[in-house]
């Protein structure tokens, strides 16, 4: 009887231990929007050079995600432009039980002329894609305009299942080894399954159903909505949160997967009311965004720490209890930089800056 007695506070004890390490916080996931929402990003060239040094502290216009190659390593083939401007609308409305966004982007690319193949220069003539300002004469370099058009419907839940979207482009795509115009349309209706989901991808007048293995699944055109879900404190992403994404341009499904730091040293850009044009030092969350284990995106967002300030980025609730928005004010895709125009009001500014204007 005493071994017996022994044996079951051994196992007792076994499972506290067990649950005592298994304590890793989960992190939280709730929409941080309100029903009518849109920002604006201004589009530029990344750049990995311009650096800050205050206090001791380096501050970083644009960084690289741990093992990400440079932009213009010769073992990536696309051709990094010359220069890059453009604009990038994002908006987000809710409808019952539903919410959807829209996004447009438009890019300016150029790009030396010695750069480009003959097949290709002489289609892209043919289209709209050729800036219709530059002359055929002495040309050394090439701009090239490219738009994108975008639109998911999902459910308004932390889970945010797709319902349906779509996608727009009239691009193209230069590389060192393959260059070629980029031109399709894509919708697509999403079922769920017991197992798991069902998409119906139309192209071309084309539509093929296609199986997706999980329920928690997002399309690959709400990826920055899914993100900012996310609660980002300072215990936040310890749990290695994942989902899968679906593409349906290319009928596959990732693992998305987060790498989370609290605070990275960023350099903003602002104009003040007054005119005066300053670029800020500051602390934002930062995630990197990595795609079956490749890096992907990097993004960075509003702290909490501005609720000290007077709620300037928190959406007000029912239960008076403020809910920040982790406003997205900076994201990267490769060697394209995308930050927020418009949202950084003076007083925000201010709040979030932890060092003097540089």
């Amino acid at each position: 009887m005493k071994k017996t007695l022994n044996l079951l506070l051994i196992l007792v004890l076994l499972v506290t231990l067990l649950s005592a390490c298994n304590t890793t916080p989960t992190t939280e996931k709730i929409n941080r929007w309100e029903n009518n929402e849109s920002w604006t990003f201004a589009i530029s060239l990344a750049d990995f050079q311009t650096t800050v040094v205050q206090q001791d502290n380096t501050y970083y216009q644009d960084i690289l995600i741990s093992g990400e190659n440079a932009p213009d390593s010769q073992s990536v083939d696309r051709i990094v432009p010359e220069a890059l401007t453009g604009s990038y609308t994002i908006a987000l409305s809710v409808a019952g039980e539903n919410a959807t966004v829209t996004t447009e982007q438009e890019i300016r690319a150029t790009y030396n002329k010695d750069d480009l193949t003959e097949d290709f220069y002489q289609a892209i003539s043919a289209t709209e894609l050729l800036d219709e300002e530059q002359s055929e004469n002495e040309l050394t370099t090439v701009t090239l305009l490219s738009k994108t058009q975008t639109s998911v419907t999902f459910k308004n839940t932390p889970q945010q299942t797709p319902i349906s979207s779509s996608t727009v482009v009239n691009g193209f795509y230069v590389g060192k080894q393959y260059q070629a115009l980029s031109q399709y349309k894509v919708s697509t209706e999403y079922e769920s399954t017991k197992k798991g989901m069902i998409a119906k991808v139309t192209r071309d007048d084309e539509t093929i159903e296609n199986e997706i293995k999980t329920q928690t699944v997002i399309d690959s055109n709400q990826i920055l909505t899914y993100l900012r879900s996310f609660d980002k404190q300072d215990t936040s992403f310890q749990d290695s949160p994942s989902v899968s994404v679906y593409d349906p341009l290319t009928n596959s499904t990732k693992t998305l997967r987060f790498s989370y730091t609290y605070q990275t040293n960023v350099i903003l850009t602002h104009t003040y009311e007054s005119g005066t044009a300053v670029k800020v030092a500051t602390n934002l969350n930062r995630v990197d965004l990595l795609l079956d284990g490749i890096p992907f995106m990097s993004q960075l967002n509003l702290p909490d720490l501005t609720k000290e300030t007077g709620s300037l980025d928190y959406k007000p609730t029912a239960s008076l209890i403020d809910v920040p928005k982790h406003t997205t004010i900076r994201f990267r895709v490769g060697y394209i930089s995308y930050q927020l125009t418009g949202y950084l009001t003076d007083a925000l500014v201010d709040a979030v800056k932890v060092q003097a204007s540089v």
